[in-house]
């Protein structure tokens, strides 16, 4: 079987960034899920202000692979909304300007057995969406990951 190919099991991780100009922090989401309906792991992060909304998609897919790393799971198949995202990573010398998070990318990757990135669209982004806007409920640069959504995440209508 090819490592890429996905089965019922596979786990996947999609991750959403939240950047606004006038917030004083950045705000990271991840969801790895084994099924639409199985969460396995998640993370929110309240963090300390990036450069641009497109740092901050690049942090939320570093900090997911870091923890899936830390966390043992096997885990190869990332998804975003963000085009852009996708973009850098498939062509990374066409982005100078992220070079460090870039060499931090491909020393993540190089850890795992193998690695894909996909965009899907925003409908199905909404568990990451809602971790990361609401993340910033979190006291500054503070971290949440557990097998279940925070009390805060499940009162927005969004579903885990």
């Amino acid at each position: 079987m090819d490592l890429l190919e996905l089965t019922p099991t596979s786990l996947r991780c999609r991750v959403d960034g939240s950047w606004k100009a006038s917030d004083p922090t950045t705000d990271l989401g991840w969801v790895c899920i084994q099924s639409e309906d199985n969460v396995r792991l998640l993370g929110a992060k309240c963090y300390r202000k990036t450069c641009s909304p497109l740092h901050t998609e690049l942090e939320a897919l570093l900090w997911a692979m870091y923890y899936i790393l830390s966390a043992w799971l096997l885990c190869h198949v990332f998804e975003t909304d963000s085009a852009e995202l996708i973009s850098m990573v498939q062509s990374p010398e066409k982005w100078p300007d992220f070079s460090n998070q870039l060499d931090e990318l491909v020393r993540l990757r190089d850890s795992l057995p193998a690695f894909s990135i996909s965009r899907i669209p925003k409908s199905r982004n909404k568990q990451t969406d809602c971790l990361a806007r609401f993340s910033k409920l979190l006291f500054s640069e503070s971290t949440f990951v557990n097998t279940f959504p925070p009390v805060w995440a499940t009162n927005t209508g969004v579903s885990f």
